[in-house]
């Protein structure tokens, strides 16, 4: 996921699933939500949140859906 636009497409499908969450997520014209979003996430990050239903699912099966190592898709608490 090297190509600006494949990364575009990743934090659009972001803002889509942002979107369809009850509190809403506004869009605009300019794109600028889009521009914030790469600020806050990296694209693989954005492709994993994208993807998040509203279950509990383990790591593993979040991992199999993107396509990632489950490594990717786990956070780790760092004191």
């Amino acid at each position: 996921m090297n190509a600006p636009e494949a990364h575009d497409d990743v934090y659009e499908r972001l803002a889509d699933a942002m979107d369809a969450q009850p509190a809403g997520f506004t869009r605009t014209p300019n794109k600028l939500e889009i521009k914030l979003l790469r600020l806050v996430f990296t694209p693989e990050e954005a492709l994993v949140a994208s993807t998040m239903s509203r279950k509990l699912e383990t790591a593993a099966e979040i991992a199999e859906r993107v396509g990632l190592p489950e490594e990717k898709v786990t956070c780790s608490s760092r004191a």
